[in-house]
C-alpha cells in the first residue's frame, strides 16, 4: 500500500513539474509570448471610438428642422439555425444534422414567403405584393445569407412593424430577420430651405458639403469618446474610457410657415413661367433675421430643386432694382432734386454709338420730360443715365464712391459659406470705357447677389440703418455652452435724412403708380423697385433671351417689419413675375403675422364665399365666425369636418367626415396640405407632397390597411 502510494506521489509531482515547466515555456520564450498576446486581444479590444450624437437645427421657434435618426437594412438569412458548412464537414453525423436543418428550413420558408410578401406590401406599398415574393424567391434559391427585401432604409418604428410579420415574428433565429443600424441625416420639412440648412454625409462625419451643416460643422459635429470592449464568457462588455459629447444644437432665424409661403409661391411660379431659377429672401426689417430663403433650380427632369443657394452666391448684373442706389447717390451728393426732370423721348436714345433704350422703346416711348420719381417709378433706362452721366461723367470716381458709402458694395461676411463682395466696374478697370457709367447706372457692369440688394433695400426700410443678415440665432449643448447671436449694425446712417426720405417716397411711388403695381396690396402699404435685366450667356452674349426679372422691397411701408427680394431668370422672364410673387408672399407673411387684425383681410363688398379647404373643425369655424361668413352645421362629432357649398342658394354647410379609424387610410381629398400632413402623421404614416393647393390624389387608396410607417404621397393642386 505504501509503496503504490509513494509511485503515486511520484507521478503527481512529475505532472505537476510538467505543468509548471510547460507554463513557463510558454510565457517565457519569445515565440509563444507573441501566441498569448495575440490570444488576449481577441478578448479585448481597446480605445473603440464612440460616435457623438450631432446637434440639431432648429427653427425661430424651436421647431425640429434637421436631426439624426437611426434607419435600417433589412435582410433575410434564409440558413438561420442551420448548421454551418465548416462544422459539418467535421464528421458524417454533422453532415446528416445539416440536411436534416436545411429541409426544415426550407420548409418553414416556403409555408410563409406568401403570407410574408403579402404583408410587407401592406406595410412598405411603393412595391407590389408579387415583387416582394419574387425577390423573397430570388433569394431563397441561392441560400443567401443575407438577402436585401427591400432597396430601401426604414426608420425605427417601421423596422418594428416588420418584426411582427409571417416568418419574422417567430424569433431572431428562427425567423431570419436580420438588419443594420445607420445615423442619417434627416430634414423634417423636407426640401424647405434645404440648401441653406445644408448637405451632410452621415459616412463622413467630418465632411459636411454646404449650408449651415458646413459653416457650423465644428458646433455640430460634437467629440468622439473612447471605450474598451472585454469579452465576458460569450458575451463583450463594453466599459467607457472617456464618453462622447454631443454636437450643440442650434436655432436659426428661419421661421417654417414663412419658409413655406414663400418656397410654394414662388415654386408655383416657376413652374408656370418654365423659370430656370427661382429665388427668394425674406429679412425682418430691424434685426436682420433671415426668416426665409428659397432656392429653385429646374433639374434635367424639369422638377425644381435646391441645388446651390443662388440668393448668397450667384452674382449678377442686377438691372434695374440698382437705379435706386444710382439715384440714392445723387440725391445724397445734392446733384438732383425730386422736382428736376428729363425728356426720355421715344424711348431710344444714342449715347457714344450705343443705344439706351426703355422698356416700352417699340411703343415710341414716353414722348415728355420724366421727374426724378417718375424716372425711377416708371424704370427709365434713359432718364437714370442721362442724370449719372450729367453729373458724374467729369468725375466718375466720385459716383463709385457714393455707391460704397451707401452700402449697396459691402461685404456682409455672412455666417453661412458662399457669399462674395459685390463689386462693379471702376474707372481703374481695364474694361472701362466712354459707356460703362451709363450703363452701369440701371445696374450693368456690376455683380450682385440678390441678398446684397435686399440688405440694401432692407437699409432703406431700416431708416438708414444697415443690419448684417444672420441665420443663427442661438447655439447651445448639454454641457451648458451657450452663444447667442444679436444684430449687428453695419453702418449706422447711409445718407442724409432729406436723400433717404426722398427715396423712400420714391419706392412707395414705384408701387401705387409706377412699374410696381403688382406687389401691392390694399390692406398696407408696399415699397420697392422692379428689376429686368438680360443675362449673359457666353458665346450668345446678351441675344440668348435669357432674362432676370425681380422685385426687391419693404411691407408694411408706413412701419416695415419685412424686407423681401424675388428673382426669377430664364426664357420670358419680366419683372412682373417678381412684382406678382412679391404681392403674393407680403399677403400671406402680413396676415401671418397679424392674426388680431384678420378682419382687413375681408374686402367691403364680401365675395359669396372663399375657396374653403376640408379640415379640422375647430380651426375652421374660427375662421369663419373671424371673417363673419355664414354658415349651417349639425351636431360636429367628429374634429375632421368636410364643406360643402349650396350652387343655387349660396349656403355654406360643414358636416363631419367619416370616422378616423387608427388602421385605415382616410379620404383626405380636398384638404388643405397641413392639416393632411397632420393627420396622416398622427396615423403613423410618412407623408410626402407635391403641388399647392388642395388634396386631389392620394398614393394610398382611402379604406385601405395601413400599418405605423407606410409611406404615403399627397399630390396638391387648386380646384
Amino acid at each position: 500500500m505504501s509503496v503504490r502510494m509513494g509511485v503515486f506521489m511520484v507521478l503527481v509531482i512529475a505532472c505537476f513539474i510538467l505543468i509548471i515547466g510547460k507554463v513557463c515555456y510558454l510565457t517565457l520564450v519569445p515565440s509563444t509570448k507573441a501566441f498569448w498576446a495575440q490570444a488576449a486581444n481577441q478578448l479585448i479590444k481597446k480605445d473603440i471610438p464612440i460616435k457623438p450624437r450631432r446637434g440639431n437645427i432648429l427653427s425661430d421657434d424651436g421647431k425640429l428642422l434637421v436631426t439624426t435618426l437611426p434607419t435600417y437594412r433589412v435582410a433575410i438569412d434564409y440558413l438561420s439555425g442551420v448548421t454551418e458548412k465548416k462544422i459539418a464537414r467535421r464528421s458524417p453525423k454533422n453532415q446528416q444534422r445539416r440536411a436534416r436543418e436545411l429541409e426544415k428550413r426550407k420548409k418553414l420558408v416556403r409555408e410563409h414567403i406568401t403570407p410574408l410578401a403579402n404583408g410587407l406590401h401592406e406595410l412598405l406599398p411603393d412595391y407590389s405584393a408579387s415583387y416582394y415574393r419574387n425577390r423573397l424567391l430570388k433569394g431563397f434559391k441561392r441560400q443567401s445569407r443575407s438577402w436585401s427585401i427591400y432597396p430601401k432604409r426604414v426608420d425605427y418604428s417601421t423596422l418594428q412593424e416588420i418584426q411582427k410579420l409571417p416568418l419574422f415574428n417567430l424569433g431572431k433565429y428562427k425567423g431570419g430577420l436580420t438588419f443594420s443600424e445607420s445615423l442619417d441625416r434627416k430634414r423634417l420639412f423636407g426640401s424647405l430651405a434645404a440648401i441653406t440648412l445644408g448637405v451632410y454625409d452621415s459616412k463622413n462625419s467630418k465632411r459636411a458639403l454646404a449650408g449651415i451643416e458646413k459653416s457650423f460643422n465644428e458646433e455640430l459635429k460634437g467629440k468622439p469618446g473612447k471605450k474598451d470592449r472585454k469579452k465576458f464568457m460569450t458575451h463583450y462588455l463594453d466599459v467607457i474610457k472617456e464618453p462622447a459629447i454631443d454636437g450643440y444644437d442650434i436655432t436659426t432665424t428661419l421661421n417654417i410657415d414663412m419658409q413655406d409661403i414663400c418656397d410654394a409661391q414662388v415654386r408655383k411660379e416657376a413652374i408656370d413661367k418654365n423659370a430656370d431659377v427661382g429665388v427668394a429672401v425674406l429679412m425682418e426689417t430691424k434685426t436682420g433675421q433671415i426668416k426665409a430663403i428659397v432656392n429653385l433650380l429646374k433639374g434635367n427632369d424639369g422638377h425644381y430643386y435646391e441645388l446651390s443657394n443662388r440668393a448668397i452666391g450667384d452674382m449678377m448684373e442686377p438691372g434695374s432694382t440698382f437705379k435706386t442706389a444710382s439715384l440714392l447717390v445723387a440725391l445724397d451728393d445734392g446733384k438732383i432734386t425730386l422736382e428736376d426732370s428729363i425728356d426720355v423721348g421715344n424711348g431710344v436714345k444714342e449715347h457714344h454709338g450705343r443705344y439706351i433704350k426703355d422698356w416700352n422703346w417699340r411703343s415710341g416711348g414716353y414722348k415728355r420730360y420724366l421727374s426724378v420719381p417718375e424716372i425711377l417709378g416708371f424704370s427709365s433706362n434713359i432718364g437714370t443715365a442721362e442724370l449719372i452721366v450729367k453729373h458724374y461723367e467729369k468725375n466718375p470716381q466720385k459716383y463709385i464712391d457714393g455707391l460704397k458709402r451707401i452700402g449697396i458694395l459691402d461685404s456682409l461676411g455672412l455666417q453661412i459659406q458662399g457669399g462674395h463682395r459685390p463689386s462693379v466696374i471702376t474707372p481703374d478697370s481695364k474694361g472701362w470705357n466712354k459707356t460703362s457709367l451709363a450703363w452701369l447706372s440701371f445696374g450693368y457692369n456690376s455683380q450682385i447677389a440678390p441678398i446684397n440688394t435686399l440688405t440694401f433695400y432692407n437699409t432703406i426700410a431700416n431708416n438708414g440703418r444697415e443690419v448684417k443678415p444672420y441665420f443663427i440665432k442661438k447655439i447651445e449643448g448639454d454641457d451648458g455652452y451657450e452663444k447667442t447671436f444679436e444684430p449687428e449694425v453695419i453702418r449706422s446712417s447711409i445718407c442724409s435724412k432729406h436723400a433717404l426720405r426722398d427715396i423712400q417716397y420714391m419706392l412707395r411711388y414705384v408701387v401705387e403708380e409706377g412699374t410696381g403695381k403688382l406687389a401691392g396690396n390694399d390692406h398696407f402699404a408696399v415699397a420697392g423697385k422692379t428689376g429686368t435685366a438680360q443675362i449673359y450667356d457666353g458665346k450668345y452674349g446678351y441675344k440668348s433671351g435669357k432674362a432676370l426679372g425681380s422685385f426687391c422691397g419693404y411691407f408694411p411701408a408706413d412701419n416695415p417689419k419685412y424686407s423681401l427680394i424675388v428673382a426669377f431668370s430664364g426664357k420670358h422672364i419680366s419683372s412682373h413675375s417678381g412684382a406678382e410673387v412679391f404681392g403674393r408672399i407680403a399677403e400671406r407673411v402680413y396676415a401671418h403675422t397679424e392674426k388680431s387684425n384678420v378682419k382687413l383681410a375681408v374686402p367691403e363688398e364680401k365675395p359669396l364665399f372663399p375657396s374653403i379647404k376640408y379640415g379640422h373643425a375647430d380651426e375652421l369655424e374660427k375662421v369663419l365666425n373671424t371673417l363673419d361668413i355664414p354658415y349651417e352645421s349639425d351636431k360636429i362629432t367628429c374634429p375632421w369636418v368636410k364643406v360643402k357649398k349650396d350652387s343655387v342658394n349660396k349656403d355654406l354647410y360643414i358636416f363631419d367626415s367619416p370616422t378616423i379609424h387608427k388602421n385605415i387610410m382616410p379620404n383626405v381629398y380636398g384638404y388643405g396640405a397641413k392639416d393632411a400632413i397632420y393627420l396622416l402623421e398622427k396615423l403613423g404614416l410618412h407623408v410626402s407632397i407635391s403641388g399647392y393647393g388642395r388634396v386631389w390624389q392620394q398614393s394610398v387608396r382611402a379604406g385601405t390597411r395601413i400599418h405605423k410607417g407606410n409611406f404615403v404621397t399627397l399630390k396638391l393642386r387648386n380646384y
